[in-house]
């Protein structure tokens, strides 16, 4: 008798495992579910943000609302922007977004920091295939990340005049041992933001790269190419699952004293890009973005240029701060509610692109 006791046991808990959903992947690995952290930053190194922040995690991995699957159901997908890791939750796009559209929306948000378009489809293609989980619509939001792994990839040997690029002081606010305190201790609990001290203070005397020579020209052009592409992909991915869609390009802080640049490549060896070169880039991608929006007559949010001028809404060169945050929702809550009333459509295009025409 206890062997058949033990013996149902078994079979119940294993129908338990095995009926778990299983977790949502990225490329570069599943979202944590149940993650909560609490971040706390001095005033004087990242004003508007929270500081104190707790930021949380779901059941599903995402940060937000549960997905349950319904046509108010909205999943925002991005990288580090979409993310808000320095705000608190009622202060992060999500809830934002719920909040400028009175809560007919609910919002959560897959934000990878860092990872590219490419790298989160198959996470999108996951949420879609499940009844329980798809969303109405899909937002994107993904010009930082596209322009962070394009700069972190592409060589830079030599500057765009074909100069070497200057060794940077191992001992110096770039070097290797000053990597955790500065690009790689982002986030961190416990520097209450001090990363973003060390780059301002040192933007001013650092080597900035000015330009793209001719090889991180080609590399370029693969990379908008690649990430066309991409974007098509996710368009179709919605689109062929009975989704909708809306679009957001990336917006960049106005270079000023606030601006906190990021440096690319490996540590203690890469390069810094001035503002006026991280726009031209991100205005590349930013088009690409326009242009697949157009021609599948996708709603597009242009955030780039709606927050062209707005100080305040960054901490750095292109996260938010709670008002950069609500700013975004605003307009994103506004294209949601055009798309959910059917004011925006998307056109025939989209049948002769599936069919390759």
């Amino acid at each position: 008798m206890l062997a058949a006791f033990v013996c149902a046991l078994i079979v119940a808990v294993g129908h338990v495992v095995f009926a778990t959903p299983p977790p949502l992947d990225t490329e570069a690995g599943a979202m944590e579910p149940f993650a909560n952290a609490v971040y706390q930053i001095a005033p004087r190194y990242a004003v508007g943000v929270s500081p104190r922040s707790r930021v949380v995690r779901n059941a599903q991995g995402l940060r937000g609302s549960l997905l349950h699957g319904k046509p108010d159901d909205v999943l925002v997908v991005g990288g580090s922007t979409v993310a808000c890791t320095l705000l608190d939750e009622q202060d992060a796009l999500g809830r934002r977004i719920e909040l400028a559209s009175n809560e007919r929306f609910h919002v959560a948000v897959a934000g990878r920091g860092g990872h590219p378009l490419g790298r989160l489809l198959r996470l999108v293609e996951q949420v879609l295939d499940r009844p329980d989980l798809r969303p109405g619509i899909v937002v994107g939001l993904f010009g930082a990340s596209e322009v962070e792994f394009f700069l972190n990839s592409v060589p830079w040997e030599r500057d765009a005049t074909g100069t070497p690029i200057p060794g940077f002081d191992p001992n110096g606010p770039y070097g290797p041992d000053r990597w955790a305190t500065t690009f790689a201790g982002w986030y961190r609990p416990g520097n209450h933001g001090a990363f973003l001290e060390r780059p301002r203070r040192a933007y001013a005397q650092a080597h900035k790269v000015e330009g793209l020579g001719p090889l991180q020209m080609r590399a370029l052009q693969e990379a908008l190419a690649a990430y066309r592409s991409d974007l098509e992909a996710f368009v179709d991915l919605a689109h062929e699952r009975g989704a909708r869609v809306v679009l957001a390009t990336q917006p960049l802080a106005p270079a000023g004293p606030h601006y906190a640049p990021f440096f690319h490549g490996r540590p203690g060896y890469g390069v810094l890009p001035t503002p006026r070169l991280l726009r031209s880039v991100l205005e590349a991608f930013n088009g690409q973005m326009r242009s697949v929006a157009r021609r599948r007559g996708i709603a597009l949010v242009d955030l780039a240029r709606t927050l062209d001028d707005c100080t305040a809404c960054f901490y750095d060169q292109w996260h938010f701060t709670v008002v950069g945050a609500r700013e975004a929702a605003q307009h994103i809550a506004a294209a949601l509610d055009r798309v959910a009333a059917g004011a925006h459509r998307a056109r025939p295009a989209d049948q002769s692109h599936a069919m390759g025409t």
